[in-house]
């Protein structure tokens, strides 16, 4: 319920997934990160000062009345859990905005820019994600409703990829547990302290997680089929947007894509090293690969598609 609540939350503009990448310095540099937020960001992403709010009590207060009174009380167990884990994601949704909203606050112009040029040059990375990342092209009204609009239109399947990502989380929380579990017996290091966890997470997890799944043929094949579905729903909805941007934004776009900040190029290569070291750097005839952003296709059907009113 957490984890599909945090998506919704990207989805709908939160900064929040991508503020994971702070725990780098070299990010925290680049986005101009001082200490001082660094830590007030910590603590918000951590805090559940959120569970104080007077919304959060109110939803919480009917969980326990609902699931306390008949006739829920005397249900079975399977419809009581129900009820529960639905409860548990508006709980969860008003959490995620929250800290959502305090982060925004903390943050600057210059730096909300910088961030969403990234998740702009980082988009084929994003299971989900939407059109607030343009919002780094100083979009006009216009064009936010246009694009709010195709939002809309691609809420439904958003949906359903959602649930299915989130009926699929066994099998990521079961190869999370092995890769935890092969980590710990080759270094020693104890992931019950959190600290170590977290670093754990962000920079020996995708590494090791690649290797299993080079090794291990039912995973590859999942996996291939998810990216498949993630990836075909990523070209429709992001084309979509693509249209929207008048010629000067799109020249950026480009720009910012194929010319990114040093800081990304470093980031995108110790990715790609560690794939190939473990066998997993494939990427097909025509496919989005890390960083691509755009489909080769696109860039040359561009000036034949109907699109948004340029500018000069």
């Amino acid at each position: 319920m957490g984890d599909r609540a945090l998506n919704r939350s990207t989805w709908n503009g939160s900064l929040l997934t991508t503020l994971g990448f702070l725990i780098n310095p070299e990010f925290r540099e680049a986005w101009d990160i001082s200490d001082e937020q660094y830590q007030q960001i910590t603590a918000i992403r951590e805090g559940a000062e959120y569970m104080t709010s007077p919304e959060y009590l109110a939803i919480e207060a009917e969980m326990n009345r609902q699931l306390n009174d008949p006739p829920l009380r005397n249900a079975d167990e399977r419809t009581r859990m129900d009820k529960f884990l639905e409860f548990q994601e508006t709980l969860s949704t008003i959490g995620w905005e929250f800290r959502g909203n305090v982060l925004d606050s903390l943050l600057t112009a210059e730096q909300k820019q910088k961030i969403r040029e990234f998740e702009l040059v980082n988009m084929s990375e994003w299971r989900f994600k939407s059109f607030h990342s343009f919002e780094a092209f100083d979009l006009t009204d216009e064009q936010k409703q246009e694009l709010e609009a195709i939002k809309k239109e691609f809420e439904p399947e958003f949906e359903r990829q959602l649930e299915d990502f989130v009926n699929r989380e066994d099998l990521d929380n079961q190869m999370y547990r092995m890769v935890k579990a092969e980590y710990e017996r080759q270094t020693g290091i104890d992931l019950k302290d959190f600290q170590n966890l977290r670093n754990f997470r962000m920079t020996q997890y995708d590494t090791l997680r690649a290797k299993m799944l080079a090794e291990n043929p039912e995973f590859k094949r999942m996996h291939e089929e998810m990216t498949a579905e993630r990836e075909l729903f990523a070209v429709q909805f992001r084309t979509r947007m693509f249209d929207v941007l008048t010629d000067e934004q799109w020249n950026r776009f480009q720009e910012l894509l194929d010319n990114p900040p040093d800081y990304i190029k470093a980031w995108r290569k110790k990715i790609e090293e560690a794939a190939k070291e473990a066998g997993t750097w494939q990427p097909g005839p025509g496919s989005w690969r890390p960083g691509d952003g755009i489909p080769e296709q696109y860039r040359l059907e561009r000036n034949t598609r109907s699109r948004f009113p340029r500018g000069e």
